[in-house]
Formats: C-alpha cells, sequence, structure tokens
C-alpha cells in the first residue's frame, strides 16, 4: 500500500480482499508516525468470506494492544489458530474516527480453496467502452484493471457513461464502485447501475433496452467503497453499465459486479491457444519487437492504450509492398463461431479497420475463406463481429498491405461443444 491514512471508526472500515479462501492466521502492519494516542487498544480485525460492503457479521480474528507495537510495526494473532475467510476488515471501537497512517500491511496464512463464485469479480479484466474520457490514461479500461494505480475520468457531457462486457449472461446480484472524485464527494451521488443484452443504445432509453440494478441516493465519499444490491427482479444480461443522468463528469477507481453465470451453450467463449501473422513486422513503430508479439492479442488483458505507464497489451500487423496482411487466431478445435468480440487501439480509428476480412477458417477443408460481418453501424473501439460458421481459426486479413492492422484484444464465442472432423458439416 502507498502509505494512506486510513480513517476507522464501528462503521468506517478499511477492507482487504484476499481473493481467495484462507485460513488467517495473523497481520503485521508497518505505521508511520506520529500514531494517534489511544488508537491502538481502540483497532480491532475480523475476518469474514463475505464482501464486508454487504455483510452484518464477522469473525474476531484480534483486537490491537499497545504492547504489540514496536518500532511502528504492529502485528495482530488471530486466535484459535487462526480464523478462515476471504475479506480481511480493520475497524475502530468507537464511533468517532481514528486515524492512522499505513506505509505496508501483509497477511499470514494457509490457503484452503478458491473463492466462492458469489465473490469472484466478474467484471475484471474484462473488455470496456465508454462515452468520453479526458485523456489517454484515463480510459475505460481503468475502471476493471483491478488496479488503483489508474481510473476512468471522462469528460463533462450529458450522461455520461461507462460500460463493461462481461463475455457471458450473468444473474447480477451485486455492483460495487470504489469512488475516486477527490474534489466533489457528491458528484456520483445519483449514479445509475444497468444491465443489458444490448451492446450499444442510447443511454436516453435506458428503459426500453436494459435493467435498472440500483439507483444511488445517499452522498458517496472519496475513495469509498460500496456495493449495491440489484433491484427486484434480479437483473440478467452481458454488458454491466453505469451512468450519470446529468451533466456532469464521473470518476471511479474500480467497478466490480458479483453473480452467476446463466449457461448459454451456444454463445460461450472458446478456447484459444495462440496467435500469428505473416510478418515479423509489428504495427507501432515505437515499440520494440518483444512488445509485440502476436500473443498479446489473446492474453486476456483489455488494455486498449498506448502509453508507455501502463502494461502494453496491443499488437498488430504490418506487410509493405501492397502484400496482403494476415493476422491469425488459432482454437483449440473446431466450432461453431457465432461471434467474434474485437478491442482495438484508442483513440479509436476507424480507418484501422478499413478494408479488413475478417474470416473463420478450417484446417481440416482447402483454405477457405467464410467471411464475419459488422453486427452495428456504430463505430467504436469496442465492436462485435457476427458469424455462425464452423472453423478452428480466425483471421485478419489486409487487403492493402501498405496500412497496418492493430489489435489489442480479441476474443471468440461460440456454441461450446467442439465438432469433430468427420461431422463437422453438419451444424446442431
Amino acid at each position: 500500500m502507498h502509505s494512506p491514512t486510513i480513517r476507522l471508526s464501528l462503521n468506517f472500515w478499511v477492507a482487504i480482499n484476499l481473493l481467495a479462501y484462507y485460513n488467517v492466521y495473523g497481520i503485521d502492519m508497518k505505521l508511520l508516525p506520529p500514531i494517534e494516542a489511544g488508537a491502538i487498544p481502540n483497532l480491532f480485525v475480523e475476518i469474514s468470506n463475505e464482501n464486508p460492503s454487504l455483510l452484518t457479521t464477522a469473525a474476531l480474528c484480534a483486537e490491537g494492544i499497545d504492547e504489540s507495537l514496536y518500532n511502528n510495526f504492529l502485528s495482530f494473532l488471530c486466535r484459535r489458530g487462526g480464523v478462515k475467510g476471504q475479506f480481511i476488515i480493520f475497524r475502530s471501537k468507537h464511533l468517532t474516527f481514528s486515524h492512522i497512517s499505513v506505509k505496508e500491511i501483509e497477511a499470514f496464512g494457509q490457503y484452503l480453496r478458491p473463492s466462492n463464485i458469489n465473490n469472484t469479480n466478474i467484471l475484471l479484466h474484462k473488455p470496456t467502452w465508454s462515452s468520453s474520457s479526458q485523456e489517454i490514461q484515463t480510459e475505460s479500461f481503468g475502471a476493471t484493471d483491478g488496479s488503483y494505480r489508474s481510473y476512468y475520468l471522462s469528460t463533462n457531457h450529458n450522461h455520461p457513461w461507462l460500460r463493461v462486457d462481461m463475455l457471458k449472461t450473468y444473474k447480477v446480484f451485486t455492483i460495487a464502485i470504489q469512488n475516486r472524485d477527490p474534489l466533489s464527494e457528491n458528484r456520483n451521488l445519483k449514479i445509475i447501475g444497468l444491465i443489458s443484452d444490448y451492446q450499444h443504445f442510447n443511454i436516453h432509453q435506458s428503459d426500453m433496452y436494459s435493467k435498472k440494478c440500483f439507483e444511488n441516493q445517499h452522498p458517496f465519499e472519496s475513495g469509498e467503497y460500496r456495493a449495491w444490491n440489484c433491484m427486484h427482479p434480479t437483473p440478467v444480461g452481458r454488458y454491466a453499465i453505469v451512468y450519470l443522468p446529468l451533466q456532469e463528469s464521473f470518476s471511479i477507481f474500480q467497478m466490480e459486479a458479483y453473480g452467476e453465470e446463466i449457461a448459454n451453450d451456444d454463445l460461450s467463449p472458446l478456447p484459444i491457444i495462440k496467435a500469428d501473422r505473416n510478418s515479423d513486422n509489428g504495427s507501432f513503430d515505437d515499440r520494440d519487437a518483444e512488445q509485440q508479439y502476436s500473443i498479446k492479442a489473446v492474453d486476456q488483458l483489455p488494455f486498449n492504450v498506448d502509453w508507455q505507464q501502463v502494461y502494453f497489451s496491443c499488437t498488430g500487423n504490418f506487410k509493405d509492398n501492397h502484400q496482403e496482411g494476415r493476422f491469425t487466431i488459432y482454437l483449440d478445435n473446431v466450432y461453431l463461431v457465432r461471434q467474434i468480440v474485437l478491442l482495438s487501439l484508442l483513440p479509436f480509428n476507424t480507418n484501422n479497420f478499413e478494408d479488413v476480412q475478417i474470416a473463420v477458417e478450417n484446417s481440416f477443408m482447402q483454405p477457405q475463406r467464410q467471411f464475419c460481418h459488422l453486427a452495428t453501424t456504430v463505430r467504436r473501439e469496442h465492436e462485435l463481429y457476427n458469424c455462425s460458421l464452423i472453423g478452428d481459426r480466425i483471421s485478419f486479413y489486409k487487403i492493402d498491405g501498405t496500412n497496418k492492422i492493430r489489435l489489442c484484444e480479441v476474443y471468440v464465442l461460440g456454441k461450446k461443444q467442439a465438432y469433430n472432423s468427420v461431422g463437422m458439416y453438419c451444424i446442431l
């Protein structure tokens, strides 16, 4: 942790999500002076397997005592040989605030099992797009990248929005947001969360194309983590959306969602095993070759910006002398491919995919190109191409090789059941 000052009381807490289920033996904290008088005896640590934003009770790990503080190090030893859970929660015993500056926190214990499905953030590293952003380092990917070093910040305009493709259909129980805004604690006061099956629609028509999960009505403080249980009936859909129903800018550190997958074997993410291209040349002149390996297009990291302070997760292809350029994604078997999800580089340039053919191909048949088509006339950094074709690889062909193909992430959705080479001509 980067030396924050945390504010604790009985009702104001700080929690750490361990992302799995542990038997926690203890916690060590490195504090920064000055240490507020009486703060240590008021501290206590709880362990829970549920998100503390939605929880009313948790198991006590240990209470702070002055004798456990030595040279600004503070230790908590959980009682009874450890307490099991996924979340470590820090609180103070009083309603008035205690302030503690923390340099580092470490927890030690025994791994028991993966996180419960209901405690797995289904938005983590999922592709995003938004109505606007103030600059390249505040693009929408910052809301789902799992890092508090980045964030999303829109420009000031009417009804700003952020959308996330969950790549599967979910029954969404909870949406959570870590609020960033350091200037106006009430800027996100009216934020609304939606779930939809539609990739694109006018946000002013959200009642027609989505279901409301939540509508915030209370002050939302800077740095506060807040979770909303979705309204009943529980919304079901593929896309999670948050927006402000007014003219304003809005900013969030992280956005999370928790829910239950609705099985859809006809439109599931298909296993990708590799990617290659017919040239050794990438499409980014200012990047070294080792930063542009073709595997970057399928690394499951939707960081679609070319900025030195963010991990570079884009790649591409460049063929000169008017030769045709090819970039290919390989599946682990033959499938009925329904849809290609493409995440392009920001700022978005429609010319990047001018004269590009997207084809589903089959290694068991003679070379042929079965083409996919753009699902909507709306052109943005997040695009869907519909196919309904059988194959084991997807190729992007640039007709005029003097231009570049640039890809940041490719997802392939289709019928979950693989086809064998004998029966692949029969579409079920």
